[in-house]
């Protein structure tokens, strides 16, 4: 198999400037910081991969993708994309990935968006065969075509969005890293913009790696998470044993006419709450399953409906950075 991005024992560090100490030799003997920004992170992801790359504000997300894409320079480690380093072969691998930084704008502004992918189409030396084939697939699938000749200031941010992830991919890459790509656009477009991510992964075998803060959607979108908090790998997987780990907890919802029982629960299922005509309990998966808890509640009191829900990974990961230890 393929390895499209490896990173191993990665650190990257930012010398920043103390504020002015007190007394005449300060202003000109400034003291500096050292800021830890990643201490020795390593993964590894294969060609057709998709992964969610996740952590709090500062955590190092953005860091990372500007490593992987040359911007920035390592301070030890070691960085590949494609078998290829990043920071040193950054025009030859130019062609091979994509980056699309959510809160960043290629295009430009007071020109149509058609003169700004030409623009890119010779920046990646693409033919016009190929350049005319990538753009009707990107307006078919963003259903860009009727911006094309109209200038970033005449169009929605929906549509603006739609049109700066067109230009950052035009010349279709093999890898593709997301930023925060959903920042500032409706439900609407995001969704549009979710489904093109996975149809060029699951279509074309693009390997993906998204950061976001949006937790919602990544369940949706990837099976691995890697999870970041102050500049170190805490965790790196699938999402099902993160939420084992974190919290065993999930929620049975019983429906019935009269809401209310007179047995005594088992060790592991506890009443969580009861509205009008539902009470819920958490199930406590280490000391018993579902189907056992199930069993209980028909018996025991004989419900007309039944929902479960486990918990959200936005939930799980807030009890994370809460301090909720990964076992």
């Amino acid at each position: 198999m393929t390895k499209a991005v490896e990173v191993h024992g990665l650190r990257k560090t930012y010398r920043v400037k103390m504020p002015y100490q007190k007394g005449f030799g300060g202003w000109f003997r400034p003291k500096h910081q050292e800021i830890v920004a990643l201490d020795d992170i390593t993964f590894l992801i294969n060609g057709g991969e998709r992964a969610a790359y996740l952590g709090p504000n500062g955590a190092g997300k953005t860091t990372t993708i500007k490593l992987l894409t040359g911007i920035l320079t390592p301070d030890s480690g070691e960085v590949r994309v494609l078998g290829m380093e990043p920071s040193k072969q950054r025009v030859k691998l130019s062609n091979s990935y994509g980056v699309f930084f959510g809160n960043r704008r290629l295009l430009w502004f007071h020109v149509p968006v058609i003169e700004s992918f030409k623009l890119f189409r010779d920046m990646y030396g693409l033919s016009n065969d190929r350049f005319r084939s990538n753009l009707d697939l990107l307006c078919s699938m963003l259903s860009i075509s009727d911006l094309l000749h109209l200038p970033p200031r005449k169009m929605s941010t929906g549509q603006s969005a739609r049109c700066e992830l067109a230009a950052a991919i035009i010349h279709m890459p093999k890898v593709l890293f997301l930023d925060d790509p959903f920042v500032g656009i409706d439900i609407i477009v995001k969704r549009v913009m979710f489904d093109f991510f996975t149809r060029l992964n699951e279509e074309r075998g693009t390997t993906i790696l998204l950061s976001t803060h949006n937790l919602t959607d990544v369940e949706k979108f990837s099976k691995r998470v890697i999870l970041l908090n102050k500049g170190r790998l805490i965790y790196d997987g699938e999402i099902a044993p993160l939420k084992q780990k974190v919290t065993p907890l999930k929620t049975i919802t019983v429906y019935l006419e009269t809401p209310s029982y007179e047995c005594r629960l088992p060790d592991g299922l506890e009443e969580k709450g009861r509205t009008e005509n539902s009470i819920s309990f958490n199930v406590d998966s280490y000391k018993m399953d579902i189907a056992s808890a199930l069993t209980f509640l028909q018996k025991a009191i004989g419900y007309v409906n039944v929902s479960i829900k486990e918990p959200d990974l936005e939930d799980v990961v807030h009890m994370i950075y809460e301090g909720r230890s990964i076992v």
